[in-house]
């Protein structure tokens, strides 16, 4: 992420999530957030894939996958995305 502010200020309120979900659930979420600072990351060049790529930053990282897309695969990716929601059926990476 870089340095802005921005990305940090998303990352801790996600780190805060945990506190709040407690609060509001009662239980602890399993496991432990943190914080980890990912160089060289696959960059949009758009101002319209955000959402896409935050998709699949989550996939990726979810899966301990190297982030191996780039921006060139964004229209395959939301292509996907909706072909699965409307099938109602993932498909595997």
């Amino acid at each position: 992420m870089d340095n802005d502010g921005c990305g940090f200020e998303t990352t801790n309120i996600l780190l805060n999530f945990k506190a709040v979900h407690l609060d509001k659930k009662g239980f602890e979420l399993a496991g432990e957030l943190k914080m980890e600072v990912v160089e060289n990351i696959p960059r949009q060049t758009n101002s319209k894939d955000c959402g896409m790529f935050v998709c699949k930053y989550a996939e990726f990282l979810s899966r301990r996958a190297q982030l191996t897309f780039t921006a060139k695969d964004i229209p395959y990716y939301r292509a996907r995305m909706v072909w699965e929601m409307v099938q109602n059926k993932l498909i595997s990476p």
